[in-house]
């Protein structure tokens, strides 16, 4: 037998041209190295005009008639019962266990053994043990079971194949989904076409849990061409199981085009079968790709679209899928307060706690509801919707619900001030999403992560999440990911100091956003940015005009850090006992609603109103309990930039304090170690320049 390095030399030979690799190991796979075949091979393929020629990587290499010969010749020398065992291992496919090929060929074990040990002596099968599996037998050449399987007769090849299919699935058991794919491909030779329809559902099936998503894609569109042929054979409760997984598939994998094709066939089926049931969970994927695109009104449409149809239905799950997906078009339309009352609703309409499609429907409302919660301003209730999901998609064993859990915990934490937590749990997220090449949601979770990693003073990681973000969000149009990743390299910059690049920053992730959450946490910085720029009255009218928009919509989570915001400016135009006002109001209600970081920018305020007052040991006062809350939260740059207020206040109270020195070298060394980010790291230095000058180191 020649090996790999001799089969691409006479190929090159005879051919007079270099092949690929992948040409090489085909030419090695299908003629197992027999010199004679490998020649046969090439002959037939110069019978080829070099065009065609090329195009053999991606189809079958073509057979002579003198290897027909060749192979028939020693095909002829075999007892009855070897040629029938090795008839049925080539309708198997090139390897077999011997429990299939006995039950398969029904010639008893003592005359396949002898069978078996013929066709080994005869170099067309061999013999490999593999461990509980017992001995699986391999053709030597691919090319001989390629012919024997196309020579047989149409009867024979269904009488053969439906042997095989059968062999299988009493072999597999409980198991046969694993194995849905081959079955049905063996049942659809079969021409047993119902079945095939089954394995391949179940085959899809398979492949989606495991996020094979090119296996699924296969699986589903072969079940949707037999389906064309079968038509009313299938009943309409397994049409609706099709067409349902199909659906989720696509939603959880971020594909609104496979999304979109899903739902358009269903509805099609549904309209021919006149099922509501069928057309009302086809309005509902249809909503699902509105959803993906980021297009409330004409979601909002669809569902009104499936209303009718799932009132006839009766069905509660699909009932839980419409009261969810509203709440999430009412979200993208920042109507908040709706959202949650919607969802709440949703969430006591489970009938039975017990069923398992209603627990992860119910689950999916959970999702939303918490990001509803959050937005309102609850980042703890936001929480724990998310501890609940996690518990109830870890008992269906269910990866989606669980990723969608992880992430919103992990955004409920950063929001919360737990940033270690908030990180770990989004790089979690970020593993369980790989699998999925949903480029919507690991959008997402690069956003949250980085928010987590400048909370914890962590600038590279910061800026590269940002940036992974903003990759994704280019080969999409999604405006949120976009506006978010451009606020946290706005926030990076701010922190080091550098207004203007912070600026630029805020005004792009302004002009990405679309009119909702992300579009005013830009605005607001923007406004917070000029103010401190000295553009009192331009950065004002800017967060007046945030203002509005989150009381109108009770966007409280933002609206909290825009009342920073606007005391602020109250100190810019000498207005200290408005700008306290609103600090100690802000203050208290993030108390209330747990969110200590904004808590200790209203304190950070209070400190710098009692400076501009001249009450310098309240300033003082006050700014430590920031830098406590720093430390605390694990937060840097809060305690470092807090710092050099207190060492303002202090030396305006003629007085020092030598532990902010050694605390201030610390934060310093610490800061240094995170921010190596050759683009970063002009403004770091600057930052410390200018740190320095209060004569802290």
């Amino acid at each position: 037998l020649v090996v790999r390095e001799d089969v691409a030399a006479i190929a090159r030979f005879v051919l007079g041209a270099e092949i690929s690799d992948q040409v090489v190991e085909r030419f090695g796979r299908d003629t197992g190295g027999n010199p004679l075949f490998l020649l046969e091979s090439l002959r037939a393929l110069l019978e080829y005009p070099p065009e065609v020629r090329k195009t053999i990587e991606t189809g079958r290499l073509p057979v002579s008639t003198n290897m027909h010969v060749l192979i028939h010749q020693r095909l002829e020398k075999l007892s009855a019962d070897a040629g029938l065992a090795l008839t049925i291992a080539a309708v198997i496919g090139s390897q077999t266990s011997l429990d299939v090929l006995e039950q398969a060929c029904n010639i008893g074990p003592d005359r396949l053994v002898t069978s078996l040990e013929e066709l080994e002596q005869r170099h067309l099968l061999h013999a490999i043990e593999s461990g509980d599996a017992g001995s699986i037998y391999h053709f030597n050449h691919d090319r001989i079971r390629e012919i024997i399987h196309a020579e047989l007769s149409p009867a024979r090849r269904r009488i053969y194949h439906l042997r095989v299919a059968n062999a299988l699935k009493n072999k597999h058991g409980a198991a046969a989904d694993a194995n849905g794919a081959v079955l049905a491909y063996h049942y659809e030779n079969a021409g047993e076409m119902l079945a095939a329809f089954t394995y391949w559902v179940k085959a899809a099936d398979y492949a989606r849990r495991l996020y094979s998503l090119v296996e699924a894609d296969t699986a589903y569109h072969n079940a949707q061409r037999l389906l064309d042929q079968l038509d009313t054979r299938v009943s309409d409760d397994e049409v609706f199981y099709f067409y349902n997984g199909w659906i989720d598939f696509a939603f959880n994998t971020g594909n609104a085009d496979c999304l979109s094709d899903a739902a358009q066939r269903m509805l099609s089926v549904g309209y021919r079968r006149q099922s509501q049931k069928l057309v009302g969970r086809a309005h509902l994927g249809l909503s699902g790709v509105a959803d993906l695109r980021d297009q409330p009104l004409e979601g909002l449409q669809s569902l009104e679209e499936a209303r009718p149809y799932l009132e006839q239905s009766g069905s509660p799950v699909l009932w839980l899928r419409f009261h969810n997906r509203r709440g999430g078009f009412l979200i993208l339309l920042n109507r908040y307060v709706e959202a949650i009352q919607e969802l709440e609703e949703a969430m006591s309409q489970v009938e039975d706690p017990s069923d398992a499609a209603q627990i992860e429907a119910l689950g999916n409302v959970r999702y939303r509801l918490a990001q509803a919660y959050l937005q309102n301003g609850w980042p703890a209730r936001s929480l724990k919707q998310g501890e609940l999901l996690l518990e109830e998609s870890r008992a269906l064993f269910n990866h989606a619900g669980g990723l969608h859990a992880i992430t919103t915990i992990a955004i409920a934490e950063h929001f919360m001030g737990r940033y270690a937590a908030s990180i770990e749990h989004a790089r979690t997220a970020l593993r369980m999403v790989a699998p999925m090449k949903n480029p919507w949601l690991a959008g997402t979770i690069h956003v949250s992560l980085a928010k987590a990693e400048l909370g914890a003073g962590h600038l590279d990681e910061a800026w590269e999440q940002a940036a992974l973000a903003l990759e994704i969000a280019s080969s999409l149009r999604a405006p949120r990911i976009s506006a978010q990743a451009y606020r946290v390299r706005g926030d990076v910059m701010g922190a080091l100091g550098n207004l203007k690049e912070s600026e630029n920053y805020s005004r792009m992730g302004i002009e990405a956003a679309d009119p909702n959450y992300s579009m005013v946490d830009n605005q607001f910085r923007l406004g917070w940015i000029l103010v401190l720029q000295g553009r009192v009255a331009e950065g004002d009218a800017l967060i007046d005009e945030v203002l509005r928009f989150c009381i109108d919509n009770q966007l409280t989570l933002h609206l909290m850090p825009t009342q920073v915001a606007k005391a602020l400016a109250h100190l810019g135009q000498a207005r200290a006992n408005d700008a306290v006002h609103l600090a100690r109001a802000t203050a208290a209600l993030a108390v209330e609603r747990e969110m200590p970081t904004v808590h200790a920018m209203a304190f950070t305020l209070l400190a710098a109103a009692a400076m501009q007052d001249g009450h310098a040991d309240e300033a003082a006062q006050k700014g430590l309990v920031v830098m406590r809350k720093g430390r605390e939260l694990g937060n840097p740059l809060l305690e470092l930039q807090t710092i050099g207020l207190v060492w303002k206040a202090l030396q305006q109270a003629g007085r020092s304090d030598d532990r902010l020195v050694s605390r201030a070298g610390e934060l310093a060394t610490e800061l240094d170690h995170n921010c190596r980010n050759p683009v970063l790291r002009p403004s770091y230095e600057k930052f410390i320049e200018n740190f320095a000058k209060l004569q802290i180191r």
